[in-house]
């Protein structure tokens, strides 16, 4: 996911400076900050948000491939 919510329900962007955990705007659920090395270039990364492991599994937003 790109985007989750704060409890004040303010979308955060998936990004350096995001906080570790979020909120899924789709399923209320707890969603981790996680990010991927896209290359070998030094700083080529990704950010994105993930639900905890094993948890809320019929989530529509872990079957989409953007959302929000």
């Amino acid at each position: 996911m790109q985007y989750a919510t704060n409890e004040s329900k303010v979308l955060i962007l998936a990004e350096a400076i995001a906080p570790k955990t979020a909120i899924c705007p789709y399923c209320k659920g707890i969603v981790i900050l996680r990010v991927r090395k896209r290359s070998k270039k030094p700083g080529d990364v990704t950010y994105f948000w993930r639900h905890e492991d094993n948890a809320n599994r019929k989530c529509p937003a872990r079957f989409k491939l953007t959302s929000l």
